[in-house]
């Protein structure tokens, strides 16, 4: 019985703001700190194998490393940044428009404030 091979791909979403520019005529590594499985897909190949898709998103750190040290750090976002790119991959994933998703999500939290808030302490 022949073994069926899947494949297995990773997409990451998100940015990082880094401290100064880039040469783009080196190339650079990048190191994630920690990153989270946002969903995945399953998508066949036609020939009885799958290609496993993980979309990740970045949710601390990222280094990005020269040819000879690494060089600039991305830093964590502020939290309003995060939320906006937490809502942009939302209304991604569900087809919406990004802009008009996060407004009525910031207006839905602002007048619904007392019983979010409730629910955290």
């Amino acid at each position: 019985m022949e073994k069926l091979n899947h494949s297995y791909k990773l997409k990451i979403t998100g940015s990082a703001e880094i401290e100064s520019s880039l040469d783009d005529t080196k190339d650079y590594s990048v190191a994630f700190k920690r990153l989270g499985v946002r969903k995945s897909e399953r998508k066949s190949n036609d020939d009885g194998t799958y290609t496993y898709i993980f979309h990740l998103e970045n949710l601390d750190i990222v280094t990005l490393i020269g040819e000879e040290k690494k060089v600039i750090t991305g830093k964590n976002k502020s939290a309003a940044k995060r939320l906006r790119n937490r809502a942009w991959i939302y209304s991604e994933d569900n087809n919406l428009e990004a802009e008009d998703f996060y407004q009525k999500f910031i207006n839905y939290v602002i007048a619904n404030f007392e019983d979010i808030a409730s629910n955290i302490e």
